[in-house]
């Protein structure tokens, strides 16, 4: 995926209902136009509950990132979608915590231990969610699909 917009490298993997999205930095951490590249890719797929998943390269998250995050779950949401966060350090967690709770714009961001607990939710963690390299590839008709968003 180009990452002109935001200078964050965004790799694209598609499950049923969801979008995964693993962000991985660039030149750039800001994430500065990183709601419209995630948009961009969600509008392609037409599909709006998407998970963002941080590579471990990520050690610091920018207030300007938050609310580029946050950006994109009102869009989502807009369109009963959900976004959910996972893959962030300790750190970097409770930076997204912080954030939402001490800031204006009160989000319900909070980061997730993993994948499946982002998907399934915390108390279901058990569960394994197949690896991107051992789950088949899903080949879906994007005229189908956008019939079924009407």
């Amino acid at each position: 995926m180009n990452t002109a917009t935001s200078g964050i490298r965004v790799d694209v993997s598609r499950g049923p209902n969801w979008l995964f999205l693993r962000l991985d930095p660039g030149e750039s951490t800001t994430g500065e136009g990183l709601a419209e590249q995630v948009w961009a890719i969600v509008s392609k797929h037409f599909v709006y509950r998407v998970v963002l998943e941080f590579g471990p390269n990520f050690e610091v998250l920018s207030p300007e990132l938050i609310e580029q995050l946050d950006e994109v779950r009102h869009r989502l949401e807009a369109h009963d979608g959900a976004l959910r966060v996972c893959g962030l350090d300790g750190k970097c967690a409770k930076r997204l915590e912080a954030h939402c709770s001490e800031s204006k714009i009160r989000s319900r961001l909070t980061s997730h231990s993993s994948v499946a607990a982002a998907v399934l939710g915390d108390e279901n963690t058990d569960a394994k969610l197949p690896d991107v390299e051992e789950a088949e590839p899903i080949k879906q008709d994007t005229a189908y699909e956008a019939l079924r968003v009407h």
